[in-house]
């Protein structure tokens, strides 16, 4: 469920991108399928027109899954980090959100990103672009892109064993390496993630997956990359920036994206949405959230 207490701050990063469509895909226990209406509304609120949300019952989904692989899923609450698995076949499992003659470009990503600025990276995502890594190393969960064709949406279906590892609810990594996981989860050496299809798909239809070649070529970053790399990012006006630099990535330098941002936002509840709209304004800093100028900044500022 999309319930995290930064929903504000991430739909405004995705109101500074119009031209990119954004889909939540809301998978909910029956009882819980109203919760949606939250971020539906809060959105609505925003004017955040380049957000919609698809709400599917944990039953609808296993039906969904059925007539799409012929395989038998008992999927509960307790599955859902295993979902991640499950990002590679969206296109294919929801192809109306993803109509080609709309979208030159598809992609899946996480909930737990602040958005920058799409259209710096407008280089990135051309049709002749086949496979987009905003990583410099591999295939990663939190993003990855493709040009918008059958082949792409099909492609986890190269590899003969995928399908098959969706059938409990182990997390084998599939969206990545297929190793960055417990060693007792990892499959045949990962080989049948994303990152090993790509790879071989790339080399057999003779195409370069677009990525950096070094780590200064990384088109985003998450809390370590700001401790060992970077230090703080800002968020300001639809851009994520770095601000002070390394040998790595020089001060001024913008991301795509901020992942795995921190979920324990400390504000007071009585201030928190005022709060949160000064730092739309004003601008944050993450990974901490921490506001560049608010109305509370001074002690003598009346709640």
């Amino acid at each position: 469920n999309f319930d995290y207490p930064y929903a504000k701050l991430l739909l405004e990063s995705m109101r500074w991108n119009p031209k990119v469509q954004f889909n939540l895909i809301n998978v909910l226990e029956e009882e819980k399928l109203k919760d949606s209406e939250n971020i539906i509304n809060l959105a609505k609120s925003m004017n955040v027109n380049n957000f919609n949300v698809t709400v599917i019952s944990i039953k609808q989904f296993n039906q969904l899954v059925k007539s799409k692989f012929n395989i038998e899923l008992e999927i509960t609450s307790e599955w859902y980090y295993k979902l991640c698995d499950f990002k590679p076949t969206l296109a294919y499992l929801f192809p109306e959100l993803v109509d080609e003659k709309i979208y030159p470009i598809w992609g899946y990503g996480d909930n737990d990103i602040i958005w920058g600025n799409f259209s710096r990276f407008s280089n990135l995502f051309q049709p002749e672009r086949k496979i987009i890594h905003p990583s410099w190393w591999t295939a990663h969960g939190s993003s990855n892109f493709y040009a918008n064709a059958e082949w792409s949406r099909g492609l986890f279906l190269t590899d003969t064993q995928y399908v098959k590892q969706l059938t409990t609810n182990v997390y084998h990594n599939l969206d990545e390496d297929g190793v960055r996981i417990e060693h007792i989860n990892i499959v045949d050496g990962g080989k049948h993630s994303m990152a090993e299809i790509h790879s071989k798909y790339a080399k057999e239809h003779n195409f370069d997956i677009i990525r950096g070649q070094t780590p200064q070529d990384q088109y985003f970053l998450e809390p370590e990359g700001s401790s060992e790399w970077a230090g703080a990012v800002r968020w300001f006006r639809g851009t994520v920036q770095i601000i002070h630099g390394s040998e790595y990535f020089p001060p001024g330098r913008e991301l795509l994206y901020y992942h795995r941002i921190s979920k324990y936002v400390d504000f007071p509840v009585a201030i928190r949405d005022n709060i949160y709209n000064d730092m739309i304004t004003y601008g944050y800093l993450l990974p901490s959230f921490t506001p560049l100028l608010t109305r509370y900044i001074c002690k003598h500022t009346g709640v």
